[in-house]
């Protein structure tokens, strides 16, 4: 067996090293949520955010805000990214993002 027959993925294509939250092409936003690696930790802070996010939209309040931390290429771009996307829920290749994402958590 060849390393690559392991993945689900073409682990042999390239893979830009900068998330642009401004790219929105149905490709890249495709790949984007389709190899998005959801860890414990991240899952733990995705639910962490909706519930807050949540909160603000059923109850009225001015404490609206969101500060993401870490070092330099630690996800913070990316994170931000699937949370958008997330909540804006667009329709890639013919399936909402939060249909595309629920099989990686």
């Amino acid at each position: 067996m060849r390393l690559h027959e392991i993945f689900k993925t073409n682990i042999a294509r390239e893979i830009n090293p900068v998330v642009k939250v401004a790219d929105r092409s149905e490709e890249q936003l495709r790949e984007e949520i389709d190899s998005y690696v959801v860890t414990e930790v991240i899952e733990r802070y995705i639910e962490e955010f909706l519930n807050h996010y949540a909160e603000t939209r059923l109850k009225e309040t001015d404490h609206i805000g969101v500060w993401l931390y870490g070092f330099v290429g630690a996800g913070k771009s990316h994170f931000a990214k699937i949370i958008g996307l997330l909540l804006s829920n667009p329709t890639i290749s013919g399936q909402s993002v939060i249909d595309r994402f629920l099989p990686r958590i």
